[in-house]
């Protein structure tokens, strides 16, 4: 009887310890989602960007466009004029 009561114990120990590693798991895993979350909308803010740069480069190189910069309230603004 006192081997059977032992192996519980210890069977017991383990799922606890195992319930405690599942809860760290879990929190990990919700800290990387979040992360990555994070980083693809950055991504997206930056191909938006990048699109919108190629394109003025590209209108730019055609003629079609001539760029100039404004200053407002403290703030760059780019202006392009469409020919």
């Amino acid at each position: 009887m006192k081997v059977i009561e032992n192996r519980a114990l210890k069977d017991e120990e383990k799922m606890e310890l195992q319930e405690i590693q599942l809860k760290e798991a879990k929190h990990i895993a919700e800290e990387v989602d979040r992360k990555y979350e994070e980083v693809a909308h950055k991504l997206l803010i930056i191909e938006g960007d990048f699109d919108y740069r190629t394109n003025k480069l590209r209108l730019m190189s055609q003629g079609r466009v001539k760029s100039g910069r404004v200053w407002t309230s403290g703030y760059e603004v780019s202006i392009l004029f469409c020919r």
